[in-house]
């Protein structure tokens, strides 16, 4: 049965597709983990996005595997 998530948007490689599942699944987990245990707001979130998060993503090396700054 395919729901509205399950909308095919045509071939993709395997491996990519597979890592950003994971990432997204991960994320979410992480932001659901982050709301209910550190009691951050929507506005901690987008500021963490905007700052720390933005700044890992972009500006941090991608030759080494660097963790993620901590959400709050």
């Amino acid at each position: 049965m395919t729901t509205v998530l399950e909308i095919d948007q045509g071939p993709a490689d395997r491996d990519t597709e597979g890592a950003f599942r994971r990432g997204y699944h991960q994320a979410v987990a992480e932001v659901a983990y982050a709301i209910r245990l550190k009691q951050l707001s929507a506005d901690d979130l987008d500021s963490w996005v905007e700052g720390r998060g933005m700044h890992w993503r972009k500006d941090v090396t991608l030759e080494r595997i660097i963790l993620p700054p901590d959400i709050g």
